[in-house]
């Protein structure tokens, strides 16, 4: 225990002799300091060292009042008692709103009572102080345990809640908790109230699992423990609780939930791949064996001798046409081989994508015309340009325009239009066909996928691959293709989309950025562009080339100096993040050279630093990406007028 440490303070050295005498009866341990003068007490005060304090009100160099207003200045916990003369009531009431713990009358036996007035002063101090610990001890656990801690109102509302509570509710402060309803953030209020209303009293309900919305909108899973707090005659006073965070733990449920259902699934899937499997290599061999029997079976009637002409002919034609089926079938596997493999490789350069659907179109015309099928086309006149393998992108309508007029029945319709966007061509492939059942649809472009397995009854020939190759080549192609049907007899829809060459976007579209309709014009300027990515080069390299600029552009620092030499350009454009070399290289490079060649710095880094830094190493200008066309045109006609 805390012994007393105390400091006397009278000039009357009887009067200290008394009071120490008294002290030392009712204190086992007593350190004291006797203060007899303003210096002694100022030393003492220093020192700080003291936590009890009996004082003479009538000093010779000060008065008690003025002593008492120090101490509780210096150590305002330290219990004061002081001992007077004058029995000045007015003097006591005052002293005691200062903060003085008791005062003593002095007489015959004052010094008596100025001990038991002392200890109970003493005691009263130490007990204040045990419970300031307890209290600040348990603020420390309540505001540190990673517990969410609160206590509620009967009704409810938030009276007290710890900083791990504030944090998981995504609240800055308690203040933002305090007085709303725990009822309101439960994303299930029903469960929650009930399970309140079960609180039993003065029993914890436990594992009580819910969904919370935070402050910020996010919800998450809690665990609510709780007890109801009663008293004396068994009325609710409050309700404490504990909240855990357990959506990790939830999500982690959720995971082995999904885990086992996606492995379900894949065995699933499985066992349908081998089902599909089976049919295709049944498929397969009907396919294979149903052109060669045509073809062993005229053979044999050739070798005889005994044919006419006309069937001779007749023959040789079904022998051609088998033969070429089969051929058909072949390539069909060995692009799907090339397709898993990843080796099928495309020849890509700017395609006019009119050519290549009425090349398509006349390849399956006359299989329409036999069947009086109708085609509607809806193309207009203008230059489409995609970036595509001719052959491979002919392919893909190819075999759309087939299956179309395969599944179209006789005096049917096939319709083909597109929208062209900005930066996409979407072309749409409609007949009034056979349709698509609902649960083939999804798998419409998968390999080896029919609407009918079955080889004994399939009413169509083919292995089911030309989908899957179309969808595959559209890949390619950077493109997407997709089917819809109403269901079996309402026709069907494919819709190819691919992306546009640069070169389709009209210069307005790409001054949008501007309010005129065309970009200034840089005609008679040599201007060299250096990017490593491919798509940027050529959209810079495209905007300046309209403005009329002579525009040589290169994938690498390496390449741009060679062509500085060698052209000597008006202007630089150049990246700075590029592998290997560069930016920042390139154009310390130049300027060590002594060339003053104007520079425009292309980066994604944009802070001011940045451009600092680019206008330190060389660089005239910088411009952030993305690129906006006109500032672009507007900065290389700045730098070029200041040379």
């Amino acid at each position: 225990m805390v012994s007393p440490k105390a400091l006397i303070i009278d000039d009357n050295p009887s009067d200290r002799a008394l009071a120490l005498r008294e002290l030392k009866k009712i204190f086992d341990r007593l350190e004291y300091w006797e203060i007899i003068d303003e210096t002694s007490f100022a030393q003492a005060l220093r020192a700080n060292k003291f936590n009890l304090v009996i004082t003479d009100y009538q000093l010779r160099w000060t008065t008690g009042l003025d002593i008492l207003e120090r101490i509780k200045e210096k150590r305002p916990e330290s219990p004061v008692i002081m001992f007077t003369g004058t029995g000045n009531e007015e003097v006591a009431v005052k002293a005691m709103k200062a903060g003085l713990d008791d005062y003593v009358v002095k007489s015959p036996k004052h010094y008596v009572r100025l001990a038991v007035a002392v200890r109970s002063a003493w005691q009263r101090s130490q007990q204040q102080k045990a419970l300031e610990e307890i209290k600040a001890s348990y603020d420390r656990f309540f505001k540190r345990v990673p517990l969410g801690l609160y206590r509620l109102k009967p009704t409810g509302e938030i009276l007290q809640a710890n900083s791990s509570l504030v944090k998981m509710f995504a609240c800055s402060q308690s203040g933002d908790l305090l007085g709303k309803n725990m009822l309101d953030y439960h994303l299930e209020p029903e469960s929650y109230l009930k399970w309140q209303q079960q609180l039993p009293r003065a029993e914890p309900i436990k594992e009580f699992v819910a969904r919370v919305c935070r402050q910020d909108g996010e919800s998450i899973w809690v665990r609510h423990n709780a007890i109801a707090v009663v008293d004396r005659d068994r009325n609710l006073v409050c309700i404490e609780g504990a909240i855990a965070d357990i959506t990790t733990t939830k999500q982690n449920e959720r995971d082995r939930i999904e885990l086992l259902k996606r492995e379900r699934q894949a065995k699933e899937e499985a066992e349908r791949l081998n089902r599909i499997k089976d049919d295709f290599l049944a498929t397969l061999s009907h396919e294979l064996r149903t052109p060669l029997a045509a073809i062993i079976g005229w053979i044999s009637l050739l070798r005889t001798g005994k044919l006419t002409e006309f069937d001779f002919n007749k023959g040789l034609e079904v022998i051609e046409r088998n033969a070429k089926a089969q051929n058909q079938l072949i390539d069909d596997l060995l692009d799907v081989s090339s397709i898993i493999r990843g080796t099928m490789k495309l020849k890509l350069e700017p395609v006019n994508l009119k050519d290549v659907v009425m090349a398509s179109l006349d390849t399956v015309r006359p299989g329409a015309e036999a069947k009086n099928i109708e085609i509607f086309t809806q193309l207009d006149s203008q230059t489409i340009l995609v970036n595509a393998d001719k052959e491979r992108l002919q392919q893909v309508f190819w075999n759309l325009l087939i299956n179309a007029v395969k599944f179209t029945s006789t005096n049917g319709k096939i319709f083909l239009d597109w929208d062209v966007e900005r930066t996409k061509v979407k072309v749409r492939l409609t007949d009034t066909g056979r349709g698509i059942a609902s649960h083939i649809l999804p798998y419409i472009f998968d390999r080896f996928r029919q609407a009918e397995t079955k080889p004994s009854t399939r009413t169509y020939a083919g292995l089911g691959l030309g989908l899957a190759i179309v969808r595959n080549l559209v890949d390619l192609h950077g493109g997407k293709v997709t089917a819809a049907s109403d269901g079996i007899g309402k026709g069907a829809t494919f819709t190819v989309e691919l992306p546009l060459l640069v070169a389709n976007i009209t210069e307005p579209e790409l001054s949008s950025d501007s309010d005129s309709n065309s970009l200034p014009s840089l005609s008679g300027l040599t201007l060299l562009v250096v990017e490593d990515e491919a798509d940027t080069r050529e959209i810079i390299a495209l905007i300046l080339q309209q403005c009329g600029a002579k525009v040589i552009a290169v994938s690498s620092v390496e390449a741009a100096l060679i062509e500085y030499q060698r052209s000597n350009p008006d202007i630089l454009i150049s990246d700075l993040a590029m592998p290997s070399t560069d930016g920042y290289s390139l154009i310390q490079k130049l300027r060590r050279e002594k060339s003053d060649i104007p520079a425009i710095a292309l980066t994604a880094y944009a802070s001011a630093a940045d451009r600092q830094k680019v206008k330190k190493v060389g660089f005239d200008l910088h411009l952030a990406k993305p690129i906006e066309s006109l500032k672009l045109v507007k900065s290389v006609l700045t730098i070029a007028k200041k040379s």
